[in-house]
């Protein structure tokens, strides 16, 4: 497998500016809650109020209400600590059903701002949305890279000698380190997502814990989180990245635990289209409990596009005979032969298509694990 932890390519941009956004709206959202002092107040009026726009009709709860403060009697219309908040149709009748007029409830008002209060003691989840599930995606990113990478800015080097007649492709990534970079990438994402939800947890417990009686208390909780659609979706996103990441966990770790190292053996020093080639796949194995029962070896292209450089379009070119191999041991050879129209490698950055070619190896062992390793190598145009 291919780890690229700690890239996140042109995605950390957008990626950062959502974290940054969302952060900053659950923030002022917490320093609201944190803030907000009993007070007694009497519900003036409450209706559903709607907006319209581009995306559609939205709906909020209006609600005024009239509470003392600062010796003077004051108005508010504020209902949740996020202002301007807007849903769904039957989530504002829910809020608005809460509060008749001419009730007596509880406004919560800021010591330092008088006339800045709200009704409902409640964390908006829909804040946490902007911090979830970009931290899901960077977490995929974390450990498969950013999709359509650049990746080499150049070409890789024509194959080294490795004996009379007889050039060597390298393999791409080394198992091991491999392994040891996802799990160090998993390491920091897990308490990083962690920390998102359990601060915001612990904001929910603290909010409901100033409820009257039992009941309040357990109906908060359920607002805040399990009846706010918006915070089981972040749910689902953070545990779906984190069963991804173990995932591929396991697998880098599996691979490092029965490949030691690989090389392509190659019967030139050029790949180029038009001229035959021969190749033979040569696995290092770790000498374990599980044997390599078959490996395939073929020629792949990737032809990237736009300034991000991803990935476009991605061929595979079989072998003319194919080889086969099994036990660890040097698989026969095979041969290549690039039709006229293949295209050479062109990874320059200013060059648009670019072209990658990479012999991809694809080993499978005697428990059902399967591993996939990577040989990029330059192919070059007809002489």
């Amino acid at each position: 497998m291919s780890a690229r932890p700690g890239r996140v390519g042109g995605f950390a941009i957008p990626l950062g500016l959502f974290l940054l956004v969302g952060v900053a709206l659950w923030g002022w959202n917490a320093w609201r809650l944190v803030r907000g002092r009993a007070t007694p107040a009497v519900v003036v009026s409450s209706s559903v109020a709607t907006s319209s726009g581009r995306s559609g009709t939205t709906y909020r709860p209006a609600v005024s209400y009239r509470y003392v403060a600062a010796d003077s009697e004051r108005v508010g219309t504020a209902v949740l600590p996020g202002r301007g908040e807007g849903r769904g149709r039957a989530w504002a009748e829910r809020i608005a059903a809460r509060f008749a007029a001419g009730d007596s409830t509880v406004a919560y008002v800021d010591p330092s701002d008088p006339s800045d209060a709200y009704l409902v003691r409640q964390p908006s989840a829909g804040v946490l949305l902007l911090i979830a599930a970009p931290l899901a995606v960077i977490g995929l990113l974390l450990v498969d890279g950013p999709v359509g990478s650049v990746g080499d800015p150049m070409p890789p080097p024509d194959p080294a000698p490795a004996g009379p007649d007889s050039w060597v492709q390298a393999l791409r990534d080394d198992p091991a380190l491999a392994a040891n970079a996802v799990a160090r990438a998993t390491g920091r994402w897990r308490p990083v997502a962690l920390g998102v939800l359990g601060a915001h947890l612990v904001l929910v417990a603290w909010c409901a814990a100033g409820e009257p009686g039992l009941g309040d208390t357990l109906a908060a909780v359920w607002r805040s989180t399990l009846g706010d659609g918006f915070f089981v979706f972040d749910l689902a996103a953070l545990v779906g990245a984190a069963w991804y990441l173990r995932r591929q966990r396991v697998a880098a770790a599996r691979t490092a635990a029965r490949v030691r190292g690989a090389r392509v053996m190659l019967d030139r020093p050029e790949v180029r289209i038009g001229a035959a080639v021969n190749a033979a796949l040569q696995p290092m194995l770790v000498r374990g409990d599980a044997a390599m029962r078959d490996a395939t070896l073929t020629l792949e292209r990737e032809t990237r596009e736009g300034p991000s450089g991803k990935v476009r379009h991605r061929d595979a070119h079989p072998p003319l005979d194919a080889g086969g191999g099994s036990g660890g041991e040097a698989t026969s050879a095979a041969t290549w032969v690039l039709p006229a129209h293949a295209i050479a490698s062109s990874t320059r950055p200013d060059e648009t298509p670019r072209t990658a070619w990479a012999f991809v190896a694809r080993l499978r062992f005697t428990d059902g694990h399967e591993a996939t390793l990577r040989f990029p190598v330059r192919v070059h145009p007809v002489r």
